[in-house]
């Protein structure tokens, strides 16, 4: 799977409880993109119970308002050669119907990346525009988040120089100015937010560490460090205490008060080697992790972790795929969607990410994902 580093951060404290297994309430639903070598979808959210985008590929989002039941093509600027992250999946944000922005490179992949460029909505996707934020060699718009209709935030990467660069908006995406962060972000409102990062090339190795704000990221307070191996892939907050952190090693990170204690999951039931991709809760209780059971690269079966006491047990959940979960997102406790990535041609190592052909994997559920349970 193509892969993306930045990051992470976590501290080390056990539960214990019983993991079920249940019987997949999933389904998949049409990608209307064919295969191809960057057809791999990343973020999923929906501004109501029937209406979604989901970020995809060659500056490219897909659109439905019918929960799902199709998917339509939408291709902002056709003459733009761009590209997006789908893994980690931080490329698109909408605060409601009317307002998003998806964040891109421009080039071809990530061998020939030259800046960094963003499509805006303000009419829920009838017209869009776009703001170039970098046409340097080298740098890739990687993460967008915004925290209402004006107040935005963005990081865009070097893959050259290793450099990270933070912006910051207050006026929708029109202006953009310089901003201290610390890593990959998660804000809750305007001035409280979160980050993680690692050391050495892309933020891949420990020690890995936590940091937090409540000056809209003028100053950051390292909140906890990590020194076990195993980087970070995504964090949420549902409010100003309660928040998650999912990544290698079977890493799971939760927080009930800000981030001043972080706690070590260890009731999931994963293998010790499982990679988690993507975290979303509803709230403080009822949430979903996208996860395998052991070492990827030999172990294709992919669960969805659930749980509705915040963690004090689980439900394994085994959508029909086998692939990557890139991102997950619940209107309530029952309706929900994912996003996947699935090579389905030149896909064992041999073969460079060139020549690898992918198609992105659309999942959906009524139930919470959840049909029948059964003790594991």
């Amino acid at each position: 799977m193509k892969k993306l580093l930045f990051v992470l951060g976590m501290l080390i404290i056990g539960l214990t409880s019983d993991v079920l297994k249940a019987q997949t309430g999933w389904s998949l639903q049409t990608n209307p993109i064919p295969p191809s070598n960057t057809n791999d979808l990343g973020k999923v959210q929906f501004v109501s119970s029937t209406e979604g985008w989901i970020s995809a590929p060659n500056g490219d989002l897909l659109h439905t308002t019918d929960a799902g039941a199709t998917w339509n093509r939408v291709t902002p600027f056709p003459n733009d050669t761009v590209n997006s992250s789908a893994d980690p999946a931080n490329s698109m944000w909408w605060v409601n119907k009317t307002h998003g922005w998806k964040i891109n490179w421009f080039g071809t992949s990530l061998s020939n990346v030259h800046g960094a460029v963003i499509h805006l909505t303000t009419d829920g996707g009838i017209n869009w525009t776009k703001k170039i934020l970098s046409t340097t060699t080298g740098d890739a718009g990687f993460q967008i988040q915004f925290v209402d209709e004006l107040n935005g935030r963005v990081l865009i990467y070097n893959f050259i120089t290793g450099v990270a660069q933070f912006l910051q908006t207050t006026d929708g995406g029109n202006n953009w100015n310089p901003f201290s962060g610390a890593g990959i972000f998660y804000f809750v409102d305007v001035n409280n937010g979160w980050s993680y990062t690692g050391s050495g090339i892309q933020g891949a190795n420990p020690p890995y560490m936590i940091y937090h704000t409540t000056n809209g990221g003028t100053n950051w307070t390292k909140q906890f460090s990590d020194s076990v191996t195993g980087s970070y892939h995504a964090m949420q907050f549902t409010d100003l205490n309660n928040g998650w952190i999912v990544g290698d090693s079977s890493k799971i990170l939760k927080t009930t008060n800000g981030g001043v204690n972080w706690v070590r999951i260890t009731n999931t039931g994963i293998n010790p080697n499982s990679e988690s991709k993507y975290v979303f809760f509803i709230n403080g209780n009822t949430g979903w992790i996208g996860t395998n059971d052991g070492n990827i690269n030999s172990n294709t079966t992919r669960e969805v972790l659930h749980t509705t006491n915040g963690g004090a047990s689980w439900i394994k959940q085994y959508p029909p795929i086998s692939n990557g979960i890139f991102s997950i997102f619940f209107w309530d406790e029952n309706n929900g969607w994912f996003t996947a990535g699935n090579c389905v041609q030149n896909c064992d190592d041999t073969y460079p990410d060139s020549l690898k052909i992918w198609q992105g994997v659309i999942g959906h559920t009524s139930n919470g994902g959840v049909t029948g349970v059964e003790e594991g």
